[in-house]
């Protein structure tokens, strides 16, 4: 990989940190900070893919997907309001 692509994967990562205790500290919203986070971290991971495209490179942005993804739909269930049925 290139060392351009390997500081821009660091940059944007290092962003996300920020970005997310930014979004924490002013909005108090953890689900929000969170999913900063781990947006980041995704296209982080999708920087450095474009470096070198391989399978372990792949399987780690796929499964921050996924975690992304499971941990936001978890986090937002607490949020649903249930509805009164007949309402």
């Amino acid at each position: 990989m290139s060392p351009l692509l390997e500081d821009a994967a660091l940059l944007v990562a290092v962003l996300g940190l920020v970005s997310g205790l930014i979004t924490l500290v002013r909005l108090r919203d953890v689900l929000l900070a969170f999913g900063v986070l781990l947006d980041f971290l995704i296209a982080a991971g999708l920087i450095r893919l474009a470096g070198e495209l391989t399978f372990r490179g792949l399987l780690g942005v796929a499964l921050v997907i996924a975690v992304r993804k499971l941990v936001m739909h978890a986090l937002g269930a607490d949020r649903r309001v249930p509805t009164a049925a007949g309402s």
